[in-house]
């Protein structure tokens, strides 16, 4: 029979759980789960409780950072303002203070904060970090898919003859347009599950009739950005082969652009902004980038290869309309 304190005891449990213990201790307390079947017993129950937590989406309201700052702000003036003598009234030889039971409530509910917060960012920490790998994974199969398209189309990534004046991004309907990635999706090269961040809330939706679409209908999410081919007709297959002499820093495809944001076009927006998909209280912003040898990799910062590339820009625009187009075939300018 365990013999510590009740408090202790849940306490190991939660570092143990945790993986808070020293390697010694968590070696011993492994041990004891496995020849203690009353301890183990304990500890399903006791980490069952948190496990559920894992599986709550809890959203932090816009407004509450602004609240705490504004309630520190306010606790320090009135800290500031108080007269020494109400603070020498307040420890006078009456000694008033909390009785202990209220000591002891207060003091168990910081605990329970501590933990709950400890808990809470450290399993928000552990989500983002296995969203950020299955986002990698989404686009290392979209990756491969390219591949295959291209080893079939002579090393051409998928182009369709659009009219001059066509835009990428349709005010009239406020929505973004991708004819040439959907082209990957009508051709079964890709799938419309894997063009939907594991970061984002949204729920991938495949049309019973591809074969009879041009592009991805509105109720289709597609949460990464693919290289903008709107203008490939200006290069010719010679310049269009450029782009494989360094595939590694030829990026294809990322998270979704910050130039759209509740696929509405941002006009005006900070060229070194991270993709929106990924952007959390518990870890740096950045973005999963697919190259088009099919790597890919997580970086804080848009900018690829040794031409410090930027991926959601094209040449030195600043403000965009939707028809923007790369004026090089290795510019890399994931949009939409």
């Amino acid at each position: 029979m365990n013999t510590e304190r009740p408090n202790d005891y849940q306490m190991r449990m939660i570092d143990y759980r945790l993986g808070q213990m020293a390697a010694d201790e968590r070696e011993e307390f492994a041990r004891s789960l496995q020849q203690n079947d009353d301890l183990r017993h304990d500890y399903r129950q006791f980490v069952d409780i948190f496990d559920a937590l894992d599986e709550y989406e809890a959203a932090a309201p816009r407004e509450l950072c602004s609240k705490i700052l504004g309630a520190v702000r306010v606790t320090k003036l009135i800290n500031e303002q108080v007269p020494a003598s109400v603070e020498r009234a307040s420890t006078d030889r009456r000694g008033w203070s909390f009785p202990p039971i209220v000591r002891e409530l207060l003091a168990a509910a910081a605990s329970i904060m501590i933990v709950a917060s400890l808990w809470l960012s450290t399993t928000s920490h552990a989500r983002r970090q296995a969203q950020k790998l299955l986002c990698e994974s989404n686009l290392g199969s979209t990756g491969t898919a390219v591949s295959t398209y291209a080893t079939s189309y002579a090393d051409q990534l998928p182009r369709i003859n659009l009219p001059k004046d066509f835009k990428w991004f349709d005010p009239a309907q406020n929505r973004a347009r991708r004819p040439q990635l959907f082209l990957l999706v009508k051709s079964r090269y890709v799938k419309p599950i894997w063009l939907v961040c594991p970061a984002v809330p949204a729920k991938p939706v495949t049309p019973e009739k591809l074969d009879h679409l041009d592009d991805f209908l509105p109720s289709m999410v597609v949460s990464y950005s693919f290289q903008n081919l709107c203008g490939d007709q200006q290069f010719n297959e010679g310049q269009r082969q450029q782009r494989w002499v360094y595939p590694s820093t030829m990026a294809i495809m990322a998270d979704q652009t910050p130039l759209l944001k509740d696929n509405t076009l941002v006009r005006d927006f900070e060229p070194l902004s991270s993709s929106p998909n990924h952007r959390g209280w518990f870890s740096k912003s950045g973005q999963n980038i697919l190259g088009l040898d099919g790597s890919v990799k997580w970086q804080e910062s848009p900018l690829v290869g040794l031409s410090r590339d930027n991926i959601w820009t094209v040449d030195k625009v600043r403000t965009y309309t939707g028809s923007e187009v790369p004026s090089d075939p290795t510019d890399s300018f994931l949009a939409p």
